[in-house]
């Protein structure tokens, strides 16, 4: 070191944990410019998260509610209590890292700290079979920080993603994840996350199945195929948008037999569920539906078959029926339809002409 620069490599060992910081200090005794590089091959992140929560600051443990800003406090911002003109940056660097039970390979995370603001500016990591990479932009200077920032992941096994992160999902839904999001928000809080956090979502879910739950029994149930209590699918695809704690979203899933898709399904903060769906059932599959009264009206030419449902309440109790409304509309159509094939076909067996008045009086008593 000398009056300007500090220069520093520090070998850290905590337990079986190890990392090197390495990096300089510029303008110490005035304005500090930080740099500080972190290098490991091997991390055990939640070894040190545990250690850390276990060592208090002096030996003295601390409460925590004393640091959080209560509302009708006076509140003040993170930028407010770093060094005046402070700007921090470099780059963190883990070979393999462990995150509960998700392995982590290849971590890059660049960062600066200038200004009150922290900028993440190609984050980068290799998990669950797959690529993730992320930036983001976070602002300091006020008591709620103000975050931005974009999210992507590449052939990431979600399920995979699940089970690392404690959530054991792979009964409910599994699949090859590729998704684009872009979000901001004001605050950590949940109540602030809930009427500030903006998101922007697009999703393709490849090769994979939605487990048996409640949902997926009932609509079997109505829709008369034991088949749609598990759902095998080549792919699963769509957009979800979230605002003022309120998630909208759309999505399409198809495979060999019949399809599945909902426009503008929406779901609550609290997991309450206002969603229609849309059901393409395949001729072949029509044939193995069971109480097929439904199926003789709704049926098209070709044999294939559209059912509209409704899905409300919470996904742990959901409420499914049918769109009464659409399936009679269906059914009408339909009847009308039969019934002119009929009078056609009566009139052709007595050679009527078919342009006769009477017979487009009849027709026209149809709709048709």
């Amino acid at each position: 070191f000398d009056a300007q620069q500090i220069s520093y490599t520090v070998d850290t060992i905590i337990g079986p944990e190890n990392a090197v910081l390495q990096g300089k200090v510029d303008n110490y005794m005035a304005k500090p410019d930080i740099l500080l590089d972190i290098n490991s091959k091997n991390l055990n992140l939640d070894y040190l998260a545990a250690l850390g929560a276990a060592i208090p600051p002096n030996g003295k443990k601390v409460k925590t509610e004393a640091k959080i800003n209560k509302p009708g406090k006076s509140r003040t911002a993170i930028a407010d209590s770093l060094p005046a003109g402070l700007h921090a940056h470099g780059t963190i660097k883990i070979d393999k890292a462990l995150y509960k039970k998700l392995i982590i390979n290849n971590f890059i995370l660049p960062y600066e700290l200038k200004d009150g603001v922290l900028t993440i500016q190609g984050m980068a990591a290799k998990t669950a079979g797959g690529q993730v990479k992320s930036n983001m932009r976070l602002d300091l200077r006020k008591p709620d920080p103000a975050y931005k920032g974009d999210l992507q992941m590449e052939a990431v096994r979600i399920e995979t993603l699940g089970s690392g992160l404690g959530q054991n999902i792979a009964n409910m839904i599994n699949g090859q994840l590729k998704t684009n999001i872009d979000f901001d928000g004001i605050g950590f809080e949940p109540d602030k996350i809930k009427k500030t956090l903006n998101s922007k979502a697009s999703y393709a879910l490849l090769d994979g199945r939605i487990g048996k739950s409640q949902m997926t029994e009932k609509i079997a149930s109505i829709v008369g195929l034991p088949e749609l209590k598990t759902i095998a699918f080549k792919d699963l695809s769509g957009n979800v948008k979230v605002k003022k704690g309120k998630i909208v979203l759309s999505s399409v899933l198809h495979n060999d037999d019949f399809s599945v898709s909902t426009t503008e399904g929406a779901v609550d903060m609290s997991g309450k569920m206002n969603m229609p769906v849309l059901i393409r059932i395949s001729a072949a599959m029509s044939k193995r539906m069971k109480g097929g009264g439904v199926s003789k009206f709704l049926a098209d030419e070709q044999g294939n078959i559209n059912l509209h449902i409704k899905v409300r309440g919470p996904y742990d109790h959901p409420q499914v029926s049918l769109d009464e409304k659409s399936v009679k509309k269906q059914a009408q159509k339909a009847v009308k339809k039969r019934a002119i094939q009929e009078i056609e076909k009566a009139l052709n067996k007595n050679g009527s002409d078919k342009n006769a008045p009477a017979v487009q009086l009849l027709k026209g008593l149809f709709g048709q």
